[in-house]
């Protein structure tokens, strides 16, 4: 009983906060959760599967924000108070082949997040 109300709790706090889903479908890929590192910038990029994504900077700074997913195809968007591009959406074609992604086709007005996105992409282990 107490688990159920907590995790009602918690879909509500999430659909409150950080505007996610609170519905049972899959937000994101199987093959796209998990944490990445980034070749060039040794920056790491972790997606959940519940649509939030982390990255950490490799100064030290650190981004949260949502994601969704339409076939290979991300939106990106920082949370409100985010170091750069704040709520500012940035698209991008994911090429996942296996432990490596890249990404393509970048629609985004933030160039930092394009500068960042632009690179080899390795999944860590677990």
């Amino acid at each position: 009983m107490f688990s159920a109300f907590l995790r009602f709790g918690m879909a509500i706090a999430c659909a409150a906060f950080l505007g996610c889903s609170t519905s049972p479908s899959i937000l994101v890929p199987q093959s796209v959760v998990g944490r990445w590192r980034g070749a060039e910038s040794k920056c790491l990029l972790e997606f959940t599967d519940s649509g939030i994504f982390v990255v950490e900077l490799a100064e030290g700074t650190t981004l949260i924000g949502r994601c969704s997913f339409v076939g290979d195809r991300v939106t990106m968007r920082y949370q409100l108070g985010a170091a750069i591009c704040p709520e500012e959406p940035g698209q991008y074609t994911l090429a996942i082949d296996g432990a490596n992604m890249r990404t393509t086709e970048p629609v985004d007005t933030c160039a930092d997040r394009i500068i960042m996105m632009h690179q080899a992409w390795a999944l860590e282990a677990k």
